[in-house]
C-alpha cells in the first residue's frame, strides 16, 4: 500500500485530521527511509544484546543511527577517506552505546579487515561490565578507564573521536570530571595523531556546554 493510497482513505476525518495524520505517516515514511538506508551502507540492523542494558536498547540503537548518520555525512561532505587497518581512539566514550555503528562505520569506510579502536572514559571502570558485553566479538575493539590528559602525547592514531568531551567546566563538574581548557584538549588530540590524520569532535545542544563553545 503507498502512502497515497492510505491518505485517500482519510477524507472523511476532515482537513484537520487529515493534515496531522498525514505528516504523522510522511514522519514515519521518512523515518523509515532513513533506517534503510544506513543498514544498505553500513549493515547496521537492531541486534539487542549490542545497544543493552534493558531496557534502553531501542533508545540506543536510535541514537547509534542518528550518530552514524552524522558521521555518514560529516565525512562524505569534507571528502575524508579512512586508510586501511586505521588505529583510531574514541575520547569520552562513556557507556560507548554507540560502538556498534562506529565500528561498522570505521569498518566500512576505510575497507579493513583489521582495525585497532580504543575507547576510553574517565569513569570507564564503571562502565566497563556492559561494553565489554557490548563489544563482544567486535574484534580489535578494546576499552579501559583512563584520564585522556594522563596518556602520552605518542602520534599513532589515524583518527581521533570527541563525541562527548565538549562542554562547559559546569558540565564537567556535574560529570565529576576535572575541566581541562579545550585548546589543551585539541593540542594533545593532534598530538596523537599520525601525519595526516584526522580529528572528529562534536558538541550536544542538550548538554548545555556545546551551545556555548
Amino acid at each position: 500500500m503507498t502512502l497515497d493510497s492510505v491518505l485517500s482513505k482519510l477524507s472523511p476525518l476532515g482537513t484537520a485530521a487529515r493534515n496531522r495524520m498525514q505528516e504523522e505517516l510522511v514522519a514515519a515514511a521518512s523515518e523509515a527511509a532513513f533506517e534503510r538506508r544506513l543498514q544498505e551502507a553500513y549493515g547496521i540492523s537492531f541486534v539487542p544484546e549490542r545497544f543493552r542494558p534493558q531496557p534502553y536498547e531501542k533508545l540506543h540503537y536510535a541514537s547509534s543511527l542518528v550518530m552514524l548518520d552524522m558521521l555518514d555525512k560529516a565525512f562524505r561532505e569534507a571528502g575524508v577517506s579512512l586508510p586501511s587497518n586505521l588505529t583510531a581512539l574514541d575520547v569520552g566514550a562513556g557507556n560507548w552505546h554507540y560502538i556498534y555503528a562506529l565500528y561498522l562505520f570505521i569498518k566500512t569506510c576505510s575497507q579493513s579487515k583489521e582495525i585497532h579502536l580504543e575507547g576510553i572514559d574517565f569513569h570507564g571502570s564503571s562502565h566497563k561490565p556492559e561494553v565489554e558485553l557490548r563489544i563482544k566479538g567486535l574484534d580489535g575493539v578494546s576499552y579501559s578507564a583512563q584520564d585522556f590528559f594522563e596518556m602520552p602525547t605518542t602520534p599513532k592514531y589515524d583518527i581521533v573521536f570527541a563525541m562527548h568531551p565538549l562542554a562547559t567546566p559546569q558540565v564537567y563538574a556535574n560529570w565529576g570530571i576535572p575541566f581541562k581548557p579545550l585548546d589543551l584538549f585539541w593540542s594533545r588530540a593532534m598530538a596523537m595523531l599520525k601525519p595526516g590524520g584526522v580529528l572528529f569532535g562534536c558538541g550536544y545542544l542538550w548538554n548545555e556546554g556545546a551551545s556555548a563553545l
